[in-house]
């Protein structure tokens, strides 16, 4: 890839992609298996973001 010309640090940083990519970033479930259940926002507000507000 240098010697097409490409910049090292790209090169360097594709490299490390791949190596990231074989020690399997890719392999985590998909978003939709995660998530458990609705979120409503009342619940959300009452009980989360009041407390975080106001301490």
């Amino acid at each position: 890839m240098r010697a097409r010309g490409l910049n090292p640090a790209f090169v360097h940083a594709y490299i490390d992609m791949l190596h990231a990519k074989d020690e399997g970033t890719d392999n985590r479930p998909p978003r939709a298996s995660a998530i458990i259940g609705p979120t409503r926002f009342r619940p959300w507000e009452e009980g989360e973001l009041k407390v975080a507000v106001n301490g």
